[in-house]
């Protein structure tokens, strides 16, 4: 009899236990995957108020008046953008998203207010197949690091579609973004990003990189922005590569940046091409610049090291390899070259070429004893761009419609003989500090 209460007993707590171990684990399951239901009329704030982290949240179409807090780890999922809208009513964030990470923001279409998402110092936020219309800044992440932008249409907002500034390792991704001012993307000393085949089209800067490091901007579609579809201001060891660039007013301007890496892009029918300014190290490899109307290729700087890049004849204008050479000695540069720059070089013979529509259809720079003879150089804005370059013969060009068809910057001894300057703007500027020979008198020869 005994035994048989010790057997009851055992079982009674058996079967407790593993109730207790069932309820738990049912709790548990409740606690990680509860949905919370928002239908028009309700607060979405309120459920979010309510929830714990890592439940999900269901907005159902209608037209919420909010402007949203979210300081926990959820998923606020709307039924589709074209339903689903969250208005500012013409003021404040719409959606706030600060200290916390695991959020998800995806199908609304949030209009009407001074910014439309604000993420601050949060990680792995995911904000997705959104549309982010008609407010005064679209997303802006301030110290966000590790997280996502993909699929959304951002267009129409007053200022910058897409902002990120101190934050790093994210990735913007197959979003449309038309119509914004002044950026559509815009990355403010931020590192590590990666901004993938976006369309970026009708903004006054397409992608701007300032202050920004070890970005990569790949596969991207910008057409139609002005003045710069891509521009890197004091920025360095960005990987810029394989973007189509159509239509633009400057296809890709650095200034002030340096070892960055510019790869396999299509440059075509802007005004200007790719623009060097003030600027080293840079890296140019299969680089396309084609029927850009006023240029295809330009470089300018202040001083030798502006001047001091790696460019191979990879890189082609109208079909027709660029020829940078950097402390070269004793060279032939060949007759099918597209751009000629002869860097800190000395003896150098440049014969027979037809170079046409650059910001320079030579530049020498910090060289010497450079021969240019029986080319012809046309359309460019300067057709021969001299800088602290001495004892160089030009002889015998066509030098002809450029905007300037010689500038001559603290450059003497150079000689000038039986060239032929046509229809130029201005045939000759040369500064007070430079001294030359020309057989028929300056400015001709």
């Amino acid at each position: 009899m005994r035994k048989m209460r010790k057997k009851k007993t055992y079982i009674a707590l058996l079967l407790l236990f593993l109730l207790n171990l069932l309820t738990a684990q049912n709790i548990q399951l409740h606690a990680s995957n509860s949905e919370i239901i928002v239908e028009e009329g309700k607060k979405i704030q309120e459920a979010i108020d309510a929830a714990k982290p890592g439940d999900t949240i269901i907005v159902k179409q209608g037209v919420f008046f909010e402007h949203l807090i979210i300081n926990k780890s959820l998923k606020l999922i709307g039924e589709g953008y074209e339903g689903t809208v969250i208005n500012g009513e013409g003021k404040g964030v719409a959606i706030s998203i600060t200290n916390t990470e695991n959020v998800v923001i995806k199908g609304f279409r949030i209009e009407n207010s001074a910014l439309g998402i604000l993420v601050e110092n949060s990680w792995n936020v995911t904000i997705a197949n959104n549309n982010l219309t008609l407010n005064s800044r679209g997303i802006l992440l301030e110290e966000v690091n590790s997280s996502s932008m993909q699929g959304n249409v951002v267009k129409r907002n007053e200022y910058t579609a897409v902002t990120l500034e101190k934050s790093n390792n994210n990735e913007i991704r197959g979003n449309k973004i038309v119509h914004n001012t002044p950026y559509g993307i815009y990355l403010y000393d931020s590192q590590g990003n990666l901004v993938v085949e976006n369309y970026v089209a009708y903004q006054c800067q397409g992608i701007r990189l300032e202050n920004s490091s070890n970005n990569i901007i790949t596969k991207n579609f910008l057409e139609k922005n002005s003045p710069y579809a891509i521009s890197v201001i004091n920025s360095y060891k960005n990987n810029i590569t394989e973007n189509s660039i159509i239509n633009n007013n400057f296809g890709i301007f650095l200034e002030d940046s340096t070892e960055n890496f510019l790869n396999a892009n299509t440059v075509a029918l802007q005004s200007r091409g790719i623009h060097l300014s003030k600027s080293t190290g840079n890296i140019l490899r299969n680089n396309n610049l084609t029927r850009n109307w006023l240029y295809n290729f330009g470089v300018h700087g202040e001083e030798i090291t502006h001047f001091v890049h790696d460019i191979d004849k990879t890189n082609t204008v109208e079909g027709k390899p660029i020829y940078y050479l950097v402390n070269v000695r004793n060279a032939e540069i060949p007759e099918d070259g597209g751009f000629v720059a002869i860097i800190n070089s000395s003896r150098i013979t440049v014969e027979n070429l037809n170079l046409t529509k650059n910001l320079q259809g030579i530049v020498l720079a910090y060289s010497k004893e450079v021969i240019v003879r029986n080319s012809t150089i046309n359309n460019n804005f300067d057709g021969i761009y001299f800088k602290f370059s001495n004892n160089c013969r030009i002889e015998g060009n066509t030098i002809k419609g450029n905007l300037l068809g010689v500038r001559l910057e603290k450059s003497i001894n150079n000689i000038f003989f039986h060239n032929n300057f046509i229809d130029n703007e201005q045939h000759v500027e040369a500064d007070s500090k430079s001294r030359n020979f020309w057989d028929f008198g300056y400015p001709l020869g």
